[in-house]
């Protein structure tokens, strides 16, 4: 859509009214620009043909940004564009007139504009979730307490190997891990295999040797630089990408279980988001998780994964049923323009009950109001229900988006047929990185968070501290990273795998060269636009809730602590620039290694990688 800006006027036109089951459009995506000082030039996108349309359609047209009946647009655009009261008629004739000249787009018309798109760019039909990954270090409790939850209820179809991953160094800490998948393996209700960082070294070396990539180069995908202080996060993500290579996998924490709540209201149908969104609710200080408040979920979240993971718009059309109108009612032109055939939904999330898994607290204030409300009732009561570190987090429905923001906290289902890329072994934000990469080699990716949430706990809860308040959100290499996949993805066209994967490689590789100062500025660019956005969330959130004083002050103080960059964290951007380069060499020239290992662990298969081993 062009940036150029209409002025609005039209004869008076009575117009006519709308009932309340009238039909709902929306405009699909176009551009526009002036011809003369009263006509413009339209395109709409799927349409050869440029119309000449008088500027005022066009500006009429362009407030058409949400599924809404002509009437619910009329009052909008009155609004939006603060037309007097007696030039409102002029807005509802010139609806009528887009109607009329078949611009604008009817639910139905839209789902089958997607539909049609879908048949043409078929993509694999669904599958079964064949093999569950569990990424544990130094946690054999909640380890053993995963694998009961899997034991004690039938598997869903399909799923034929559980394989714990360990991450641990220390060899005290990896028999402790073996000895609880030990006490397991009899009557385990499909083939359980421990890999720890040893045996994984030498699958990683026969990968390597039979795929005829360089042994160092893919090692380093997995473990990354071994002078590293960072947490090994991605490592046991990217193995299990290798090993689970051509197939559709999970992966879960050794902190969750695989026992499955909602929250009341929960719809199976699902729905399009143009961002991710969440119910939230607080369990009581005093109550036992999950407790009888939170129902439990007859489905097994493996199926329940399995069911969306690889659907297309098609499918989603089908699954939604009737309910053309909860699937779209979020839609908007953008979002339109992002579906298309080769969409399909490649990664699945589920909420989480317990702990959220984040480090910080910020992101309470950038909740939707109505969840806060609990935490207006009494100060005392604000804090108890905040310093416990629990919460119930699930989506209403299964909300389908293009919007990013990964979280493999508890399960997350990886569409894992067609080659993905590794995220950074080592350092936080590596989720979010790993679906940036996504999105950006498959174009048109979707992510499916469900409205269940599993219950996530560390054998030592952790608690936040008022403290945390002030703590405010930064920017490191994998969120950094992040934007700059992000931001290349929205600029390049679609294209064949290989060709993204050099196009990757070769924006990454100048960025290295881009120097010390240079990479510096950008990290606090990217701070400055991070900070600036939570500020701006946090003020809509706080006008929105009018939070009484003692949560006011919170609020106030986020907002301030937003505004502050310290010397200490300007150090950290310099440091983060002095090793993005070196980081960033290894990552490129490892690329040709990893789609090797990746080609050849899907045409060998996990069952023929894995054997000789427990």
């Amino acid at each position: 859509m062009s940036n150029d800006s209409f002025s609005f006027s039209m004869p008076l036109s009575a117009g006519t009214s709308s009932g309340t089951d009238a039909p709902r459009y929306l405009a699909p995506p176009f551009d526009a620009r002036m011809a003369d000082s009263g006509q413009a030039l339209l395109l709409i996108q799927g349409d050869a043909a440029i119309r000449r349309v008088p500027v005022q359609l066009v500006q009429v047209f362009g407030q058409c940004n949400r599924f809404r009946s002509l009437e619910e647009h009329s009052r909008e655009i009155a609004r939006a564009l603060r037309v007097p009261p007696q030039q409102t008629g002029a807005v509802r004739q010139a609806l009528e007139e887009l109607v009329r000249r078949q611009l604008l787009l009817t639910e139905e018309e839209a789902l089958q504009r997607l539909q049609a798109s879908a048949n043409a760019s078929a993509g694999p039909a669904n599958d079964s979730i064949s093999c569950l990954f569990i990424r544990t270090c130094q946690r054999p409790e909640t380890l053993d307490r995963l694998l009961a939850s899997l034991a004690r209820r039938p598997l869903p179809d399909g799923l034929e190997r559980v394989v714990v991953l360990d991450d641990d160094a220390d060899p005290e800490g990896r028999r402790a891990t073996r000895a609880v998948v030990e006490s397991h393996r009899d009557g385990f209700p499909c083939a359980l295999t421990l890999v720890d960082q040893t045996r994984r070294q030498g699958i990683l070396d026969r990968i390597a040797r039979e795929a005829g990539a360089e042994p160092a180069r893919l090692r380093w995908c997995i473990e990354g630089d071994p002078e590293s202080p960072e947490t090994s996060y991605g490592a046991s993500l990217n193995f299990a990408l290798l090993l689970g290579a051509g197939k559709l996998i999970a992966l879960i924490d050794d902190d969750a279980t695989l026992d499955a709540f909602e929250l009341p209201g929960s719809d199976e149908r699902p729905a399009f988001r143009r961002q991710q969104s969440a119910r939230l609710q607080f369990p009581e200080p005093d109550e036992d998780l999950p407790g009888e408040r939170f129902n439990a979920v007859d489905g097994h979240p493996l199926a329940l994964h399995a069911h969306l993971l690889g659907a297309g718009t098609r499918r989603l059309g089908e699954l939604a049923g009737d309910d053309i109108a909860g699937l779209l009612d979020d839609l908007d032109p953008q979002l339109l323009s992002e579906l298309s055939g080769a969409s399909r939904i490649r990664l699945t999330s589920s909420g989480t009950l317990g702990d959220p898994g984040t480090a910080g607290l910020q992101w309470l204030f950038d909740e939707r109001p109505e969840h806060l409300e609990p935490l207006c009732e009494s100060e005392d009561r604000y804090r108890r229900l905040i310093e416990q570190r629990r919460v119930a987090r699930a989506t209403a429905r299964p909300e389908v988006t293009t919007a990013y923001a990964l979280m493999t906290t508890t399960l997350t289902g990886i569409d894992n047929r067609d080659l993905l890329l590794p995220t950074q072994p080592r350092g936080a934000n590596e989720d979010l990185l790993f679906g940036a990469l996504v999105d950006f080699l498959h174009p048109g990716s979707l992510q499916a968070n469900l409205p269940h949430m599993l219950f996530h706990m560390r054998p030592e809860p952790r608690r936040w501290q008022a403290s945390d308040v002030d703590e405010p959100r930064g920017v490191n290499r994998g969120a950094f990273l992040t934007a700059k996949v992000e931001s290349l993805r929205s600029r390049l066209p679609q294209g064949d795998t290989r060709s993204r994967v050099n196009l990757l490689a070769g924006a990454l590789k100048g960025l290295a060269q881009a120097g010390r100062d240079e990479i510096a500025w950008q990290l606090r660019q990217e701070l400055l636009e991070v900070r600036s956005q939570m500020i701006e969330r946090v003020t809509s959130v706080r006008e929105a809730l009018e939070p009484p004083p003692w949560l006011d002050r919170d609020f106030a103080r986020v907002i301030e602590r937003h505004g502050q960059v310290e010397e200490a964290q300007d150090r950290r951007l310099v440091e983060i620039a002095e090793q993005l380069p070196g980081f960033l060499r290894h990552y490129t020239d490892a690329l040709p290694d990893w789609t090797a290992g990746w080609e050849h662990c899907r045409k060998t298969g996990i069952d023929n990688l894995l054997e000789g081993g427990s």
